[in-house]
């Protein structure tokens, strides 16, 4: 066709007819009023375009084919997809399913198969990225600064705000904050309000780390879903140990020292008991040496608590609802979570000398580096 005008391309065998326009291999109709044309194709690699008003494209495709979708003006587009894999939406990235809508509109793409969905909205509009079976997403926008990622299953989904805003992760399973991806560096979730998601993933230096062992780990959150794993179980389990304490706790000449501090802790005045400091002060470099990499491991600790209880607070807020029956995967990590934080704590409680410890990392930092 010369023309893309008013005309009806009928096929009752195939491979007979080919709509030739400036782009070939599509079957594309082209319509001045409303269902005036339609393009059958009873073969597979073809496609069946149903043109019933000028703002309504349908593409359905039976069996394994490509199609595209050109849609200039705010519309409602539908692509079903009856085969898995079976359909590709170009725009300017292959392999992904992305639907730009230009002004305030309505987008559905449905997906059986696995894949990777994509919705950039210029506008405030309600856009649908249904995924029935692996790597399902659901990405709800309902105004331009509230997006919502709901997943049925764990998949990978990224949600891109252009514009400072409060994203919040949602399952459709009682469970309101988690992102399950098994593959790391493969979905962010940016939140300007930390404590309104959970992100999980099976690799370490991620939001939320499962530690399956009863060791320290230490989570320290530098970002909004970001984690550093820093594990120091050696320096404490030599701390609890009786036959490997560090001479500092035993030695005559501390004894003094270490009874000042024991019972003066957490407030210790270096000048008002220079006299019984003055051990420290003769190995203040020693001590600070031998002892940086205890202190560092209770500071962990330390963070590690704020960071659970910060992480309960928000579930909490949330009302999250745990079930293993319908929400295996969270009330799992959830029960691994308190396990590891219990274990951690009774372990530190075994460190009779922690106050020591601490105690005299401070007096001789002091002594090296004046008071803070």
């Amino acid at each position: 066709m010369r023309e893309p005008a008013l005309a009806m391309v009928r096929m009752h065998e195939p491979a007979q007819a080919m709509v030739r326009m400036h782009e070939p291999t599509l079957a594309v109709a082209r319509m001045r009023e409303p269902a005036l044309s339609m393009v059958h194709m009873h073969e597979p690699a073809q496609a069946m375009v149903h043109m019933r008003e000028p703002t309504l494209a349908v593409v359905r495709m039976h069996k394994p084919v490509q199609a595209m979708v050109h849609i200039r003006e705010p519309t409602l587009a539908v692509v079903h997809m009856h085969e898995p894999a079976q359909a590709m939406v170009h725009i300017r990235e292959p392999a992904l399913a992305v639907v730009h809508m230009r002004e305030p509109a309505q987008a559905v793409a449905r997906m059986h198969g696995p894949a990777l969905a994509m919705v950039r909205m210029r506008e405030p509009t309600l856009a649908v990225v249904r995924m029935h079976e692996h790597a399902q997403a659901m990405v709800h926008i309902r105004e331009p600064a509230l997006a919502v990622v709901r997943m049925h299953e764990p998949a990978l989904a990224v949600v891109r705000m252009r514009g400072p805003t409060l994203a919040v992760v949602r399952m459709h399973e009682p469970a309101q904050a988690m992102v399950h991806i098994r593959e790391p560096a493969l979905a962010v979730v940016r939140m300007h309000e930390p404590t309104l998601a959970v992100v999980r993933m099976h690799k370490p230096a991620q939001a939320m780390v499962r530690m399956h062992e009863p060791a320290l780990a230490v989570v320290r959150m530098h970002k909004p879903a970001q984690a550093m794993v820093r594990m120091r179980e050696p320096t404490l389990a030599t701390c609890s140990d009786p036959k490997t304490k560090l001479p500092y706790l035993t030695e005559k000449s501390m004894e003094s020292a270490v009874k000042c501090i024991s019972r003066k802790f957490p407030t210790i005045d270096i000048r008002s008991n220079s006299s019984q400091m003055a051990s420290i002060q003769k190995d203040k470099s020693d001590i600070l040496k031998n002892l940086t990499s205890f202190y560092h491991s209770f500071v962990d600790v330390i963070e590690f608590r704020e960071n659970v209880n910060e992480l309960l607070a928000s579930m909490d807020n949330c009302q999250m609802y745990l079930d293993i029956n319908v929400n295996y995967d969270m009330t799992k990590g959830y029960l691994d979570l308190i396990v590891i934080y219990t274990s951690l704590f009774l372990m530190v409680s075994r460190i009779d000398d922690r106050k020591v410890l601490l105690g005299m990392y401070n007096c001789a930092y002091e002594m090296s580096n004046g008071s803070r």
